[in-house]
């Protein structure tokens, strides 16, 4: 026999911070020449922070980091004229450092770099106004994949998590050695739920199994399909018998929502004997 968990409740929104910035140098352009003035890039990037409080949200397992083969894209614009000298521009994440492919970034005076992340071939941008109207129409690209993807995120969810950052280039000991330092932060807002999870323990106490439920969702009264993020445990049963514990979902910032749900969990596992 089912028994059923029924709860309605305010969704945890994270909110996402926002950068923005403007190169301010007085020297005159130049042409980078293969092999000199290389931009060597350092990324960091930040956790989703609560709304309502300055404590940063952390779940285990679920913290932002960079992993070998992430691709950030990578813009710059000149100050002196807003041209784009570098348009969406693919970097790799090797394990250590950047260098994943075999693209540079190089050194242009009175530029401003803009980095991005995950990395969408598709995104295409011809100009802009200045740095700010750049990473507008990187944030308006993004929403309208968030629009696209509608109410099922169980998938896409990895490739909407946009990231921005923005970066002037310093020096890291001579003229010909500048690195960029991109500090990368959530620009979409984040619901969150997790769920308790019912599990066994054999004979030996061990915890192998947990049981089996399925999990309805709604957003505004809308069925809603969120993102497995982490397995609380894992038995022996098959994927039947792991349990996801933490979904995520992710919206617009600065509007209102109502998440609701419904867990059925169902009979308990028999465990085999040993």
């Amino acid at each position: 026999m089912n028994m059923k968990n029924i709860f309605k409740l305010s969704a945890m929104i994270l909110a996402a911070a926002f950068v923005a910035g403007c190169s301010q140098n007085d020297e005159l352009d130049v042409t980078p020449v293969e092999n000199e003035g290389q931009l060597t890039i350092h990324a960091t990037a930040s956790d989703f922070v609560s709304s309502d409080a300055d404590t940063r949200i952390i779940n285990e397992g679920a913290d932002t980091q960079f992993e070998a083969g992430d691709k950030i894209g990578i813009f710059a614009i000149r100050s002196t004229d807003n041209k784009l000298l570098v348009q969406n521009m693919p970097l790799e994440y090797a394990g250590a450092d950047w260098t994943g492919n075999d693209n540079k970034v190089y050194y242009y005076k009175n530029t401003s770099y803009v980095a991005y992340s995950p990395y969408d071939e598709n995104l295409s941008i011809a100009s802009a106004d200045n740095q700010a109207s750049l990473q507008e129409q990187i944030k308006e690209h993004f929403t309208q994949k968030l629009e696209a993807a509608g109410n099922d995120q169980s998938i896409a969810y990895p490739s909407l998590d946009l990231m921005l950052a923005s970066a002037e280039p310093t020096d890291i000991g001579n003229a010909n050695a500048k690195s960029l330092s991109f500090d990368f932060k959530h620009q979409l807002a984040l619901m969150e739920i997790e769920v308790p999870v019912k599990a066994y323990l054999d004979t030996d106490k061990n915890f192998i199994y947990a049981e089996p439920f399925t999990k309805d969702f709604t957003l505004n009264s809308n069925s809603l399909t969120m993102y497995p993020l982490s397995i609380k445990t894992e038995g022996v049963a098959g994927e039947d018998a792991k349990a996801y514990s933490l979904f995520r979902f992710l919206v617009k910032p600065e509007m209102v929502y109502t998440l609701g749900g419904e867990l059925k969990y169902g009979a308990p596992i028999q465990l085999e004997e040993k």
